[in-house]
């Protein structure tokens, strides 16, 4: 078995902001769902780097997160977002590298940390 040459693109964002960085996660997902149907080895798997000014994210949760927290995480000078992934509260600031990975995996598509299949 050969390896194509490609095998995975690495995309380096640099700092960028947390919804940015969304939505071009969300471009890199759609291009690969939009190649599925061509050969494994066309596929443009991709792993974007990225690192973020200060931001809080919240997923998945039993219960909604507390407002007040909230506005006095927002109040340090922090981003937040309420996102569809699992976790309670997580941070992410300058120096701390997110990685995101985008390619075919038992034929589903998988989206590092911050999207789900079902979530597109």
């Amino acid at each position: 078995m050969t390896i194509p040459r490609s095998a995975i693109r690495v995309v380096n964002l640099g700092r960028i902001p947390y919804g940015r960085a969304l939505q071009v996660q969300q471009h890199y997902i759609r291009q690969h769902l939009d190649s599925l149907t061509c050969p494994p080895d066309q596929r443009p798997n991709t792993l974007l780097l990225c690192e973020h000014r200060p931001v809080y994210t919240i997923g998945i949760r039993q219960a909604p997160y507390p407002t007040e927290e909230e506005e006095r995480l927002k109040g340090l000078g922090a981003d937040f977002f309420r996102t569809r992934r699992g976790g309670l509260i997580t941070f992410h600031g300058p120096g701390t590298v997110t990685p995101s990975s985008i390619w075919a995996a038992l034929r589903r598509v998988s989206a590092g940390m911050f999207v789900s299949w079902r979530g597109l």
